[in-house]
């Protein structure tokens, strides 16, 4: 199979391309971080994600009863992008145990390949192997895309999926065989159904296929080529099953939340630009230009996704036809997108992931020029630049990843107790003391809906569940009505915390600076 490198030269390439991700990892410290529970940046959709996975193992591998350890407003069911990577992790469980480790192990393994497929299109079409080496690698020098690409997060093994696709469709673009299209849509769907708008080089094509549906030459420089789409109605049916699959997993999700009253609690609609105020307009802009520029990558490749996506425009006419095609219709795409999830930007970095298939675009296209207009790819200081270019970006990376947003993680994660990290031990103190896993729990102080929780492995309620409620009255309704049966207070040093003080006895245990309290001894006003 053409994905797999079979004589000695592509043995041998594919061996440095693996070493070298090794060894970029290392430097990453990915063999500490496999370890962790969600931890730093959006620990709570960390969370939100670690928890749907432990709730299938735990609850009888239902694919289509995904839960979460918060009980929301009826029960803990909810559900947002496809679960499968959750469910993969969850049947691993049952082989390794419950171990964090694998749900990042899933997603990363999804992020090489996709790297790796990367890696192999740019060889063969720049005929370069150093040149792919370090254009592919660079998607592995991004601090957004290191971070969330060992988590939990669905977005990056998402993209992971865009670049096999993408592989597939270099291949038909070369032999024009239906399976390798049929490849490419399927590989596409499924990152749609993990994130929808991923799907913005699919659209691409789509739209590549319209243009010669309405008798347009895609190709129309290649005049030794034959038409992208030669019969242009067998191409129908695989957008089709694209765009009915993803419609109907989102027709079941929107009503399978909508039955267990949690729509609206991941976010699926957009929130463009225009609905925003001058003001938080000018502060969106702001803040991701000043801070959440340097997780996207090192300032000079900003500098250079900007100047190589000019000179692919001013030197238009020497470009390969197809590839320039999906640049443009890959950049209007991604700046459609921009304004329509504008106000996400703000405090959701991982939803610049989407974004990134366009210096994937820019940077092999302005590649492609060289190759076919000039010997820069073969000359050895452009070489030896581009080797150093991929170094500062990796040194930038591990600054941002290392130094940033772990060794300072408790910065992100709304500064509670971190002996909730301790998870093991967490869990194995709460079963001594007689909670289980079905036991519900009320946690405080926790704003988000499951960190504690999951942290603890028991269902259960925390600050966000109690919004502005009066907090004798929520406590009552929720001890008395929703039979909580424990109390947890995992933050000492809180408003809500000395409020509960006043009205809870001695604890029944403690676990370092963590304390559990029977909820029944609560001495209501």
């Amino acid at each position: 199979m053409p994905f797999y490198p079979v004589d000695s030269q592509n043995l041998r390439w594919a061996f440095i391309f693996i070493i070298s991700f090794i060894g970029m990892a290392l430097c990453y410290d990915f063999q500490h971080i496999i370890f962790l529970p969600p931890y730093s940046t959006h620990i709570w959709r960390q969370a939100d994600c670690t928890s749907q996975a432990l709730n299938y193992f735990q609850d009888g591998m239902h694919f289509f009863s995904p839960r979460i350890h918060n009980a929301m407003y009826v029960d803990s069911n909810t559900v947002g992008e496809f679960p499968i990577l959750y469910y993969i992790s969850a049947a691993l469980y049952h082989w390794f145990g419950p171990e964090d480790w694998i749900l990042r192990s899933v997603d990363l393994s999804l992020y090489f390949l996709g790297l790796y497929a990367l890696f192999i299109m740019a060889g063969k079409i720049l005929n370069d192997r150093l040149t792919a080496l370090c254009f592919s690698l660079l998607f592995f020098s991004s601090p957004l895309l290191v971070f969330y690409g060992f988590n939990f997060l669905p977005n990056i093994p998402a993209l992971g999926l865009v670049f096999i696709a993408w592989l597939f469709f270099y291949y038909y673009y070369e032999r024009r065989t239906v399976g390798w299209f049929y490849a490419m849509n399927a590989v596409f769907l499924l990152a749609g159904l993990l994130k929808p708008t991923i799907l913005l080089s699919w659209v691409a094509v789509g739209c590549l296929w319209l243009w010669e549906l309405l008798r347009y030459d895609v190709l129309r420089k290649e005049t030794h080529t034959k038409k992208l789409f030669q019969n242009r109605l067998t191409a129908a049916p695989a957008f089709l099953i694209v765009i009915i699959s993803v419609a109907a997993w989102r027709i079941w999700s929107d009503a399978y939340n909508t039955a267990h009253v949690t729509n609206g609690y991941f976010l699926a609609t957009i929130m463009p630009i225009w609905n925003a105020t001058p003001k938080e307009k000018e502060w969106i802009y702001h803040f991701v230009t000043t801070f959440w520029s340097k997780s996207y990558f090192w300032a000079p490749t900003h500098f250079a996704i900007l100047f190589l996506s000019v000179a692919n425009l001013i030197f238009y006419k020497k470009q390969n036809s197809a590839l320039f095609a999906i640049f443009i219709l890959t950049m209007l795409g991604v700046a459609s997108y921009g304004l329509l999830w504008f106000q996400q930007f703000a405090v959701h970095d991982y939803y610049a992931t989407d974004a990134f298939i366009f210096p994937a675009a820019s940077f092999l296209l302005f590649f492609s020029l060289l190759k076919n207009n000039t010997g820069l790819l073969k000359n050895w200081a452009f070489r030896t630049a581009l080797v150093l270019f991929l170094i500062g970006n990796i040194i930038h990376t591990r600054w941002e990843i290392v130094d940033h947003r772990y060794k300072n993680g408790e910065e992100w994660t709304f500064g509670w107790n971190t002996s909730m990290y301790k998870t093991k031990a967490l869990r194995q103190f709460l079963a001594n003391n007689g909670v289980s896993p079905k036991d519900t729990v009320i946690s405080f102080s926790d704003p988000t809906p499951n960190v504690t929780l999951y942290m603890m492995n028991v269902r259960g309620y925390t600050d966000w569940n109690l919004r502005r409620e009066p907090l004798n009255k929520w406590m009552k309704e929720h001890i008395e009505q929703k039979n909580c049966k424990y109390i947890v207070l995992t933050k000492w040093a809180d408003p809500i915390v000395d409020t509960l003080k006043m009205y809870l006895p001695a604890p029944m245990a403690h676990f370092d600076s963590i304390y559990l309290y029977r909820a029944s001894a609560y001495k209501f006003k």
